[in-house]
C-alpha cells in the first residue's frame, strides 16, 4: 500500500500544467471548467458591483439578494446531493439567463408592479448563481485525476478570479453604452448552458486516481521498450 501511495506521489511530481492541454480528456475538463467558472465568478461579483445601476433602490435591493444568496446556498447541498452535476450546471445557467435577460431587455417601469417584479427577477438570478458558485467549488476538484487536480482545480480557479475583477470594467462601459448589466450577465451565461451539456458527468462516479491517457502511453512506450530490449537479446545470442 505504501508502494502504491509513493508510485502516485512520484507520477504526480511528473506531471506539470501543460499535461491539462496536452490530453484530450483533461483540456476538455480544462476549458470548459475554466468557462464555467469565470461566467459564475463574473456574475456573481457583477451583480453586486452593479447593485446601484440595476436598480434605483440599491440598498433594498442588497439586503433581499443577501437573503436570497444564503437561502441558494444552502439550497445547493440537497441540489448537489439529488441532480446530476451537468443537469445541475444546465439548469441553473438555463434560468440564471433568463432571470437577467428579461429583468435588462423588458421594460417594467410604467407597471405598478415592475419595481416587485424586478425584485423577483434579480432575486432568481441571485439564486441560481449563488448555487452555481458553490457547485462550481465541488465540481472543479471531481473533473481532474489525483495527479494533477491541484494543477486542474488552481487553473480553473483562476479563471474564476479573472471573471470577479472584470465586472467593475464592464459596468462602468454599459454605463456608457446605456446598456444594462444584467443583459451582459444573461448572455454570457448562455454558452455555459451548451458548454455544460458537454461536460463530463462526475456524480456518483469515483474519483480518479491517474491520466488513463498517459497510462497508454506507459504501456504503449513500455512495449516499445520490451521489443528493443527482445531485438538486442536476440541479436547478442545469434552473435555468439
Amino acid at each position: 500500500e505504501i508502494k502504491f501511495i509513493q508510485n502516485y506521489d512520484n507520477k504526480s511530481d511528473k506531471n506539470t500544467m501543460l499535461d491539462l492541454f496536452r490530453y484530450k480528456s483533461l483540456r476538455k475538463a480544462a476549458l470548459g471548467g475554466a468557462y464555467i467558472c469565470f461566467v459564475t465568478y463574473f456574475i456573481f461579483y457583477g451583480q453586486m458591483l452593479a447593485v446601484d445601476t440595476l436598480a434605483k433602490d440599491p440598498v433594498v435591493v442588497s439586503i433581499v439578494t443577501s437573503i436570497v444568496e444564503a437561502i441558494g446556498c444552502i439550497a445547493s447541498v440537497q441540489f448537489i446531493t439529488r441532480l446530476n452535476r451537468r443537469t445541475l450546471l444546465m439548469l441553473s445557467f438555463t434560468l440564471t439567463a433568463i432571470s437577467f435577460c428579461i429583468f435588462g431587455l423588458v421594460n417594467l417601469n410604467n407597471s405598478p408592479y415592475g419595481i416587485y417584479i424586478g425584485y423577483v427577477e434579480l432575486s432568481i438570478g441571485r439564486f441560481w448563481i449563488a448555487t452555481l458558485m458553490c457547485t462550481t467549488f465541488v465540481y472543479a476538484n471531481e473533473l481532474f485525476p489525483t495527479v494533477i487536480r491541484s494543477r486542474g482545480s488552481g487553473l480553473v480557479n483562476f479563471f474564476g478570479r479573472i471573471g470577479s475583477f472584470i465586472p467593475s470594467t464592464v459596468i462602468h462601459l454599459c454605463k456608457g453604452a446605456g446598456i444594462s448589466p444584467a443583459v451582459i450577465f444573461g448572455v454570457l451565461a448562455v454558452p455555459a448552458i451548451l458548454t455544460s451539456y458537454f461536460m463530463m458527468e462526475t456524480k456518483g462516479r469515483p474519483l480518479s486516481n491517474h491520466i488513463e491517457e498517459g497510462d497508454d502511453d506507459d504501456k504503449v512506450k513500455n512495449a516499445l521498450l520490451s521489443m528493443q530490449e527482445h531485438a538486442k537479446t536476440t541479436l547478442e545470442e545469434e552473435s555468439r
